[in-house]
């Protein structure tokens, strides 16, 4: 046995990153629920995804705040923006983190 952590850490994030991948999201998602009945299963999970992209961007900078890497709240989002990984706006670097 080694000392040596399974998995290398995550890398520290800025809250540029985390807005960075709110922003990509939200852009792709709120025209969906613009589009969807207002009282549709569609439009209120488009609002949930909504809903925890924000969720996720304060905890980012609650951590951020600390003194913390937001790595887990990247994490989430890299893994949310990935759905759209042929997108011309998608970053390479968020496809290992989702």
């Amino acid at each position: 046995m080694t000392d040596q952590p399974t998995y290398p850490p995550f890398p520290d994030y800025a809250q540029e990153d985390i807005d960075a991948l709110v922003s990509f999201i939200q852009a792709r998602v709120k025209p969906l629920r613009d589009a969807a009945r207002y009282d549709s299963e569609d439009f209120k999970a488009f609002q949930a995804l909504l809903d925890v992209t924000v969720h996720l961007k304060g905890a980012a900078q609650s951590e951020l705040k600390r003194g913390d890497s937001p790595s887990l709240e990247f994490h989430h989002l890299a893994l949310v923006a990935r759905q759209w990984d042929d997108h011309a706006d998608f970053l390479p670097a968020w496809k290992p983190y989702g």
